[in-house]
């Protein structure tokens, strides 16, 4: 006797299609949302509330009193600072490539003994195995593609990604996980009220490179042990409205932390805290 058997859904697939649909829907609503309420705080920076001293007269609901002056208080969203980060960005050392390899017999003749470390051919080729590349110089992308607005869904050359800084220093595990030497691009539109001077004060303990509108202000190639202000560079031209203030990170081990601060001057100066920044999937060309 035949029977009909019915169709069987197992509950994972319910699974992975209500977390597939979840997920999408979050990146829209969350894409969308990112980018209206940006284009709100940039042209609405501020927000003010007024208090008012107001008595009712017991005996007569209706009839109000009011006592004193308005007082009006405006002040601002205190947020991360955003960042559309770019990398992790590495390369073997010494580079190999195609064009490289077919010159010599195998990638042995690329590492010579002596090159640029010490030790014996294993030890050089052990770390080219391992290892990569301490590199503060090779500029990956231009300032063009750097301040291209971010947009998860392209096919972008180096991964790219959102990062909020929530505070004024940062490690780069913050950004990504990867430790071994690399680079990494912080780019950040910063929005001031007005033209102004300014102190920078830059902590680092590896190799970094800080641009302003297309101008270094300054970068150091060796590392440092981290403090809040191992650079200072003063005199600063700030503009009113947006400034690009590109980051150029080189991780040269598991320990890279960073802070960019504004102060009005060198050192035991006030903090300029007033600047906003433009959300990274609404950037503009400088």
């Amino acid at each position: 006797m035949e029977t009909n058997k019915k169709p069987v859904i197992h509950y994972a697939w319910i699974v992975l299609l209500a977390t597939i649909v979840m997920n999408f829907f979050y990146s829209i609503v969350f894409s969308s949302f990112s980018m209206y309420a940006a284009s709100i705080l940039e042209a609405n920076p501020d927000f003010t509330i007024t208090l008012r001293l107001k008595m009712t007269n017991p005996d007569n609901a209706e009839d109000v009193i009011q006592i004193g002056e308005d007082y009006t208080y405006t002040f601002g969203l205190c947020g991360a600072y955003l960042w559309k980060a770019v990398g992790p960005i590495w390369r073997t050392d010494p580079v190999c490539t195609t064009e490289k390899l077919v010159k010599v017999p195998n990638y042995w003749h690329l590492m010579n003994p002596g090159y640029k470390y010490k030790g014996s051919q294993i030890d050089i080729v052990r770390r080219f195995h391992l290892n990569m590349a301490v590199d503060t110089t090779t500029p990956y992308l231009s300032m063009e593609e750097l301040c291209k607005p971010l947009d998860p869904a392209a096919d972008t050359k180096y991964e790219e990604t959102l990062f909020a800084q929530p505070e004024d220093s940062f490690r780069l595990d913050d950004v990504y996980g990867f430790s071994a030497p690399s680079v990494c691009y912080l780019v950040r539109q910063l929005v001031s009220p007005a033209d102004e001077t300014v102190c920078v004060q830059m902590g680092h303990s590896p190799p970094f490179a800080l641009y302003i509108n297309g101008q270094l202000v300054c970068e150091r190639d060796t590392c440092d042990t981290w403090d809040a202000e191992n650079v200072h560079v003063q005199n600063i031209h700030i503009r009113e409205g947006v400034n690009t203030v590109v980051l150029r990170l080189t991780r040269v081990n598991a320990d890279a932390k960073y802070n960019l601060i504004f102060s009005r001057g060198a050192t035991c100066a006030t903090h300029v805290t007033h600047y906003a920044s433009v959300n990274p999937l609404c950037f503009k060309k400088p």
